[in-house]
This record gives C-alpha cells, structure tokens and sequence, in this order.
C-alpha cells in the first residue's frame, strides 16, 4: 500500500497507544538537505503500508536499485512536537535517515496525514506552529 493512501483518521488510535510512548522529537539539522538521505528520500518510491496510525512499514530502495530493509517509522505528534524514530542504523547514530525524511516529504506535500495523539487530529500538512528546525524559539 502506498502511503498516498494512508488517513491516519481512519485508523484506530485507542488500540496503540503504548507504541509511541519514547518516540523523541524530530530536529532537522541546518543543512539536512544537502545529505545523501534527504536525496534519497525525495527520488525513491517507497514500499510502505500503514502498521496503526502513528507507524509505517517502509522500505526504499538504495541506489543501486536493490530493495533496501524493511524499517518501523513512528511519525506523529505528541505534546505540541513532531516526533520520529525509526528501527535503521541510519537513525540509531543520527538524528534523522532517508526513512523519515520520505514521511517529512510526503507530509510537506499533503500525501501523508499525521495524527496530533493528543487530540486525535489528523493534519494533512504541517501546522503552521510546528517547528522542526535546529535553531527554532
């Protein structure tokens, strides 16, 4: 299923609750368009389903054309913040992997909702108040 098709609205929020509870917030670096993974996450098509509202089943393939493995992204909102964590090596020694950034862009695109756990929102774009800037108030 390709995440043009995911409503987090439709899905089940009640029944998952435990799974984002140490999901850290989301801060993009200055700069993190210029990495390999941000490249990465905006060229390659995704093979990806919804798992619940707030985490997806993602693989991209790499560049050389393979499949690469199959992650678990969590992409919400919790306590007014953007909050990611994926299962990849990429993630584990950074701040961020192509894996994220592919929801990042699907979402400043309107091709993903994210759901605000708080209040059961689902928000088709970014909000206005969000930030996930490095240098942000």
């Amino acid at each position: 299923m390709s995440t043009d098709s995911v409503r987090a609205s439709e899905l089940d929020i009640d029944a998952v609750q435990d799974s984002f509870i140490h999901v850290p917030e989301l801060i993009l670096a200055d700069g993190f368009e210029m990495t390999r993974s941000w490249t990465r996450a905006q060229q390659q098509t995704e093979i990806s389903g919804p798992i619940n509202p707030v985490q997806h089943k993602i693989a991209l393939p790499r560049h050389n054309g393979e499949i690469g493995g199959a992650y678990t992204v969590s992409f919400l909102i919790q306590d007014g913040r953007l909050r990611a964590d994926c299962g990849c090596q990429g993630f584990k020694f950074g701040s961020h992997c192509c894996h994220i950034l592919h929801y990042w862009w699907l979402w400043a695109r309107g091709r993903l909702d994210v759901i605000d756990v708080d209040t059961g929102r689902s928000h088709p774009h970014p909000p206005a108040w969000l930030s996930v800037s490095e240098g942000r108030p």
